[in-house]
């Protein structure tokens, strides 16, 4: 563990063979989020301001980025000969030393910092710093705190800023008319004429200062440790910001109502003094950081805590390379797709509204709700979020659709594979369908939305039928996804990840007569199951049947296909088994799935091998990993027979890598911080404690496409170069006609 500048401390990773953890005291430059595959979206984040910038300062801010870029490869090309020098030329290739990222610490959190979309290895720990031991204060100064009756205002420009580089006079003749104690922390020596209740030194004990009762104000220069500690303490601010991140922590301040910002160069003694009463003396600053500290506070975990485990994390785990983003380096038709669409978004919704409970519901003036929550599809429900006033938390059975991150303004990962193309690579054709795929979901969702917005202008009324505005009120969105299982994407806070909550309810108990057939399976069972939404009549059944008869296990077949016949004995059909409890059983020796996103939890949960015959979208996805981690085998239904099938239960069933593999799998899954019922119920309290979560959303919500795609710097970009090209062109030949004009007039 070092910062993340400090390039020859990760050597030693190298050379001790164990993984790196980089530490950032604000958000992480370009290299440390490459190194686990985030993407940096420098395309909307201003290093001066969080304002919306123009297309110009956009520009301007693309190009501060490249030139930091080159400076910062440039700058490690020097230290890489120091490391090549001290360790061995083996250790020349910085790019190696970087792949023992596991995760990266930041100083960040997502009230105070920029919302971005961030992979689960980017571990915000924003006040970190407050859990320190911090110095006592002196007996003698703590008699001067106690006795500033009228309270006392502490002054630090931090430990970078020279005392000798700011206006030493302006400052003492400013302090020498306030009614109250100031606490001067400076450097400056050549200080004269101090007042009897203006106390100076080189260092004080910060911390315990602003912890004071009595402290009024703090001027700061707005690093973002003081500003974390003066949050903490809840103390209001004056900001003289200096350089880099200071500008935009007190320009977040401002905005928040806790601090007062004063530009260095317009800085006389009427403005200071002005604006230390006013800071001191308005009470709405103080109440408005009290809130922030508050907001801030709420946290299922202290960054302290979030910083311990996850650094026992990477120990247990021997990395997290799971964490990286993985490209850092016959199913139903699309016409029963699309009317299942319809239907869910209009007759649905329809039968819904239209019932006379709901319909007294709507009209009922009185009624008052805190939250609404459905699945993520289901837009018709969220109408009544805007009929009752209160915020959004949509649920997805897997990762969310785009419409449902546009919400929050959550990046469209479209270098992620989509449901049905699963875990490989994409080329650029692949990748061509995928951008394809998605924006004609996006297309039919937005047509079949149309079904859903007429339903509520009939049923609840115009003034709840405009879509867009009920989805403002999105607060936060929880997803059956986890970081061992799905693909590992940039997410902005506000998408909480519960993979695995289904687990946590309750499951139908085994009958009496099928326990009896379970205990007696001495060899073990085999349990079959396509999902509710897989038509058992599609099913291969005669390729099932004949299969099975040859096992030497017994086999529980979930399927509603009426023509099975001619059943051997060791197998057992029904329309519907206990499935959770089948799966604990300890006789089960594999379980066949379609890859629904529900039953691979369940199997990985109860450690059961599974086999995977996909029929469409995640099942691809979800099948495919299920190889990829070892834990189970992929079987595609269009090249299915009797041998191969029994060749693939055979070999799941008695090679017990695949077992070993899975209950390594379950203790990595389940290796967090918090449950993941536990995860959902805090989030759910914590939109109704602060009456939805809009602190949480992206700013990029509000950009136009061409500024997500940077197609405004570009253009300015190439316009500027072709100007800058034909304005050479024109000079050359210019100062070529001058020339040949010049040799023309010395031959005459």
């Amino acid at each position: 563990m070092a910062e993340n500048s400090a390039w020859v401390a990760f050597a030693f990773a190298k050379r001790f063979n164990c993984p790196i953890i980089p530490i950032s005291s604000q958000a992480c430059e370009s290299r440390s989020y490459k190194s686990i595959g985030n993407p940096e979206a420098f395309f909307y984040t201003s290093i001066t301001t969080n304002e919306t910038l123009t297309t110009l300062e956009r520009v301007k801010h693309t190009v501060l980025y490249a030139i930091g870029l080159s400076f910062f490869y440039v700058s490690r090309l020097g230290t890489m000969e120091v490391i090549k020098k001290q360790f061995g030329p083996e250790y020349r290739d910085a790019e190696k030393i970087f792949e023992k990222t596991s995760v990266v610490f930041e100083n960040t959190n997502n009230i105070m910092h920029q919302i971005r979309s961030l992979l689960p290895g980017v571990v915000q720990l924003g006040g970190l710093n407050l859990y320190n031991a911090h110095p006592k204060i002196p007996k003698d100064l703590q008699q001067v705190l106690d006795n500033a009756t009228n309270g006392f205002i502490y002054v630090s420009l931090g430990t970078v800023v020279n005392g000798n580089e700011i206006s030493a006079q302006l400052f003492l003749e400013t302090f020498n008319e306030l009614s109250y104690t100031v606490l001067w922390k400076t450097d400056n020596e050549t200080l004269s004429n101090v007042s009897s209740h203006v106390y100076t030194s080189k260092w004080f004990p910060q911390f315990n200062i602003l912890r004071h009762k009595n402290i009024k104000a703090f001027i700061t220069q707005g690093g973002a440790l003081s500003m974390d500690e003066g949050i903490h303490n809840e103390v209001p601010m004056i900001g003289i910001p200096v350089f880099l991140d200071q500008f935009t922590n007190v320009a977040k301040m401002v905005k928040l109502g806790i601090c007062i910002k004063i530009q260095r160069e317009f800085l006389h003694k009427h403005l200071l003094k002005s604006k230390i009463l006013e800071i001191a003396q308005n009470s709405s600053y103080k109440r408005n950081i009290v809130n922030l500290n508050k907001l801030i506070m709420d946290q299922p975990q202290t960054p302290l805590d979030k910083a311990v485990f996850w650094t026992e994390y990477v120990i247990r785990h021997k990395s997290a390379a799971h964490l990286k983003e993985m490209f850092i380096n016959s199913s139903k038709s699309y016409l029963n797709t699309f009317y299942t669409m319809w239907f869910f978004n209009y007759e649905l919704p329809n039968t819904f509204f239209g019932h006379s409970s709901i319909q007294k519901l709507i009209n009922n003036e009185n009624e008052h709700f805190d939250l609404v929550m459905a699945e993520s599809s289901s837009w018709g429900a969220f109408a009544l979020a805007e009929r009752f006033n209160c915020p959004i938390i949509p649920i997805a059975s897997q990762a969310c659709d785009k419409n449902s991150y546009n919400a929050i303004g959550n990046l469209e990962a479209f270098f992620s594979p989509n449901r049905k193309m699963g875990y490989q690579l994409l080329s650029i054709f692949d990748r061509l369908q995928h951008t394809l795929r998605v924006y004609t979901l996006v297309f039919f969702y937005n047509l079949s939305r149309l079904g859903t917005m007429e339903v509520i202008k009939k049923h609840v009324g115009y003034d709840y039928a405009d879509v867009n505005k009920i989805f403002e009120r999105t607060s936060v969105i929880f997803e059956n996804t986890n970081n061992a299982l799905h693909p590992v994407r940039p997410l902005v806070p506000g998408v909480i990840q519960v993979g695995g909550l289904n687990l946590y309810g309750y499951h139908s108990n085994v009958s009496q007569n099928l326990q009896r057939v379970l205990d007696d399976a001495n060899n073990g069972f085999i349990y079959v199951s396509l999902g509710t939404v897989v038509d058992g009549d599609n099913a291969p059944a005669q390729i099932f049947l004949e299969t099975f008869k040859e096992l030497p296990y017994t086999v529980l077949w979930k399927t509603d296909n009426k023509n099975v016949t001619d059943i051997a004995s060791n197998v057992h059909v029904s329309k519907w088994f206990p499935q959770f409890n089948i799966l604990k059983h300890k006789n089960i020796k594999v379980f066949i799935t379609q890859g629904g996103a529900l039953s691979v939890d369940e199997g990985i949960y109860n450690e059961v091998p599974m086999i995977g015959i996909p029929v469409y979208l995640d099942h691809f996805v979800n099948t495919g990993k299920l190889e990829e981690l070892g834990i189970g085998l992929r079987l595609h239904s269009k090249v299915l027979n009797k041998e191969l099938f029994k060749g693939r239960i055979l070999e799941v069933a008695k090679n017990s890598r695949y077992k070993q593999n899975i209950v390594n799998l379950k203790k990595l899954v389940e290796d967090q911080p918090q449950t993941p019922l536990d995860r959902a119920v805090f989030w759910t309290e914590y939109v109704i404690r602060h009456k939805g979560a809009s602190h949480l959303k992206c700013p990029m919500i509000n950009i136009p496409f061409y500024q997500y795609y940077l197609l405004d710097v570009i253009a300015v970009v190439v316009c500027a170069s072709m100007l800058a090209l034909y304005v050479l062109r024109k000079t050359v030949s210019s100062v070529k006609y001058i020339i040949n004009s010049v040799v023309k007039v010395k031959m005459l």
